[in-house]
Formats: structure tokens, C-alpha cells, sequence
């Protein structure tokens, strides 16, 4: 486990640090920025992709546990083995991943299986199951099911229960299978032992959770099995279960060297021309939005008087700003974390154009906009940010101090002492800091 922990820690590191590449117009909202540029919007030299600093030796093993998958996490397993396209009447059924405290939906300790979960589940598996034993899509899944014989049934076996399980099914468990198929077969009805079949398997435990339990090795030491490492990299980079090529390679034994294991991460997050792949860039935009606390953008609400302009469609244009502005800073420019702050530019469409009073507005999309002098740099000029970090009514230094604080530098914030006094009422000032200058 240390050796994937290592190489998972350097192959994020390599994200930031750049292979060559950068979004195209079919990327985060189709803007491709000019690289290179020059201007204000210019940012600092790149860097160097072939120096990244891995982790030290000494490292803590990490426990041994269980993770639920989260709920995108479940739905991409359907779809990738199934091939479910779209938001059929299986999705949005099992209730949200509470978040931690630290905002992330992905903490192990809080996806748990309670009574609400558990039957949303199986409200998913039976809907999913009705698209699977459908005739149609069945004989494009699996050719050998007008026959509905017991080879056919292995095959099912062998090819969706392999891509659930995310590791080959053990003789016990396809026994209770095939046991299943055994009693319905007299009623000449294969379709009906598809549909329990998926019924099961998309409720089962293994399929639920994903394991980092690992098998006992050398050392007294628990080590994770070629299967659980690629379920942890596919995860991890994807969002995804693992693919048909890194299933191939857990089978083959070529994912223990760390050669191997950062071999197999890069082919996860790059394509062979060493661009990103998309299903990273999102990844990488999902962990910044949960990072910066910038899911509840959306139902944030503004005094109508104070923000006469502000409404849906620039929270809308704000978020995709947000993420423009990100995965441009990471994989267009290949910037250093200190870019993701000093950043110099923006990107606004014709909605943020207006509504900042700033850079020229598009016909459609979004474009890179110098910010003006003393109108913030880099993610803390962010509209998204300084509006999930504010009150209905104003600003709060505040609320984007505890942030800063919090998320960015990672200390906590200790309670007032007792002998703070309670903050006066507000009195008139000229600006919105000389006022909260004056309170404090």
C-alpha cells in the first residue's frame, strides 16, 4: 500500500506539474486560451513535468476499510458496464453523499448504508435491471441470450459480474448464481435470471463497497491485491471502475512495481499525445469545487435590492468561470500552485461581461479577460468564491477569512475568547470596509 500511496501522490503532483497539452474547444466550456499570449494575461513560465518530488520513505500504512462507492462513483460503474447512456429513470434515485466538514462527499467514515440508502438502492438495481433484461438491449449486450443456455449464463457471468465486482467472482459466488439459473431454467425464461441477476449484484456488498482490505503479505503487513490497486487508481483518476486494459493488466500481475503503477496512472489521466483526458479534467474541477465550497453557488440567494443584476444565469456563468479558469491554469498553462492565486486574467462570457463591468463580451462561450488593476488576482477574485463567501446582503470578511484560514492554510480557527464582546449594530460608512473597520 505504501508504494501505491507513493505513486498516487506523485502522478497528482504530475497533473499540476504538466505533461504537454491543453483543453480544446471541446472542453470545459470550448474556450481554448492562447498559450503563451503575452499581456497581462501571460502567465509565468512552465513547468519542468520530468522533476516531480515524490513522497518520503517512512510513510504510515494506511487502515485497512471498506470505502461506499459515492453516488457518481455507483452510477459511472453502471453505465460503463451496462453501456447506459443519458439520465434513464435509474439515476438521481439513491440520496446524496453527505459531506464532512471539510466539505469533500467522499469521506469513508460518512457513506455509510443505512435504511433510506439501502432501499434506494434496490429501487435502483430493479429500474436498472428492467433496461438490462429488456429484449432489445439484452441481445446487444449478450448475442448468446436467445438461447438462454447455462454457457450463456457464464458468459453473463464472466462479463458484467466481472465488471461489478471489479475483480473475477469467487467459485462461492458464482455458484449462488448459477444456482439461481438452475431453477428458473426449466421455465425456459433467461430473461427473468438477467433481471434477478443484476438485481443482486448491484445490492451486493462487493459491488457497494469498494475494498482496501488486501491479503496478508510478507512483514505482517496487509498488501492491497492487483484488483483492489486498480480500483484504486481507476477511482481515483477517473471516477470510474476500472477499465477492460488495467482489469487486464490486475490479471497479468503488472501493476506492483512502481514503474508499473505510475505507468498505468499517467495512461489514466493522459492520452498517448499527453493531453488530458476529460474524465480527469472533471475529476481534477470536482475536487476544486468541493475544496473551495463552491456547491451551494447555485442556491445562493442575494438581496434583490443590494444585487438588482444577480440571478440564475450569472451564478450559471460564475461556476463555469470557476472552472474555466482552473483547468485552464492546470493543464492549458501548466501553471504552479502559487498561479491557481496570482493569476492575472479571468474568463467571462457575455453574462459576467456585463455584470463585472469588465473584458469584452463573447458571441458564445467564454474568453480569457485581463482583470483590471486592484479587482483581485486568481481564485480569490473569483465571482463564484466571493459570493459563496458572503452574506445576502454584503461581503464578509469574515466568512472569507475562516476560508482562507481553514481551507487554504489548513489551521483551525479556535472559538472567540470570552472576553469578545458582541459585534455593535452596523453604522454608516462611505465603503463596505471602513464600516466593518469601524465595528471591529
Amino acid at each position: 500500500m505504501k508504494t501505491l500511496q507513493r505513486v498516487l501522490a506523485v502522478a497528482l503532483a504530475l497533473a499540476a506539474a504538466g505533461c504537454t497539452g491543453s483543453i480544446d474547444n471541446n472542453g470545459p466550456g470550448g474556450a481554448k486560451p492562447p498559450l503563451g499570449g503575452g499581456g497581462t494575461g501571460n502567465p509565468p513560465g512552465k513547468t519542468d513535468p520530468t522533476k516531480v518530488e515524490s513522497c518520503t520513505d517512512g510513510e504510515i500504512p494506511g487502515r485497512r476499510l471498506l470505502r461506499r462507492l459515492t453516488g457518481p462513483e455507483f452510477e459511472a460503474t453502471v453505465r460503463n458496464t451496462f453501456n447506459l447512456a443519458g439520465n434513464g429513470p435509474w439515476v438521481g434515485l439513491l440520496p446524496p453523499d453527505p459531506a464532512a466538514t471539510n466539505g469533500f462527499s467522499n469521506n469513508a467514515e460518512r457513506l455509510t448504508v443505512g435504511t433510506e440508502y439501502a432501499s434506494a438502492a434496490q429501487d435502483t438495481a430493479k429500474r436498472v435491471a428492467d433496461l438490462v433484461a429488456d429484449e432489445a438491449k439484452l441481445d446487444s449486450l449478450l448475442p448468446c441470450a436467445s438461447k438462454g443456455d447455462q454457457a450463456c449464463a457464464n458468459t453473463f457471468l464472466d462479463t458484467f459480474g466481472q465488471k461489478l465486482y471489479r475483480r473475477p467472482l469467487t467459485t462461492d459466488e458464482r455458484a449462488q448464481y448459477v444456482g439461481l439459473y438452475t431453477k428458473i431454467a426449466p421455465q425456459n425464461d433467461f430473461k427473468t435470471w438477467v433481471y434477478w441477476t443484476t438485481v443482486a449484484m448491484l445490492q451486493s456488498p462487493n459491488v457497494l463497497y469498494r475494498s482496501e482490505l488486501g491479503e496478508m503479505s510478507s512483514g505482517g503487513r496487509y498488501q492491497l491485491t492487483p484488483y483492489e490497486v486498480a480500483s484504486a487508481l481507476a477511482f481515483t483518476f477517473t471516477g470510474a471502475p476500472p477499465s477492460d486494459q488495467l482489469m487486464q493488466l490486475a490479471a497479468t500481475n503488472k501493476l506492483s512495481t512502481p514503474e508499473q503503477l505510475e505507468a498505468a496512472a499517467r495512461g489514466l489521466m493522459f492520452n498517448a499525445d499527453n493531453t488530458p483526458r476529460p474524465e480527469f479534467i472533471n475529476l481534477v474541477l470536482g475536487f476544486a469545487e468541493q475544496w473551495l465550497g463552491l456547491t451551494s453557488l447555485d442556491n445562493k440567494v442575494k438581496d434583490t435590492t443590494a444585487f438588482p443584476n444577480f440571478g440564475q444565469n450569472v451564478q450559471t456563468s460564475m461556476a463555469e468561470e470557476t472552472r474555466q479558469f482552473i483547468a485552464n491554469v492546470i493543464f492549458g498553462y501548466h501553471g504552479k500552485p502559487a498561479d491557481l492565486y496570482l493569476a492575472p486574467f479571468t474568463y467571462v462570457d457575455s453574462t459576467l461581461a456585463k455584470y463585472y463591468g469588465f473584458g469584452n463580451a463573447p458571441a458564445t462561450g467564454f474568453v480569457q479577460a485581463p482583470r483590471p488593476a486592484g479587482w483581485g488576482l486568481g481564485l480569490l477574485g473569483q465571482g463564484s468564491l466571493m459570493t459563496v463567501k458572503a452574506g445576502s446582503l454584503s461581503t464578509s470578511p469574515t466568512k472569507r477569512g475562516h476560508m482562507i484560514r481553514t481551507q487554504l492554510l489548513c489551521y483551525p480557527v479556535p472559538s472567540p475568547p470570552a472576553v469578545v464582546p458582541e459585534l455593535p449594530d452596523p453604522t454608516t460608512a462611505n465603503t463596505t470596509r471602513e464600516r466593518y473597520e469601524k465595528l471591529h
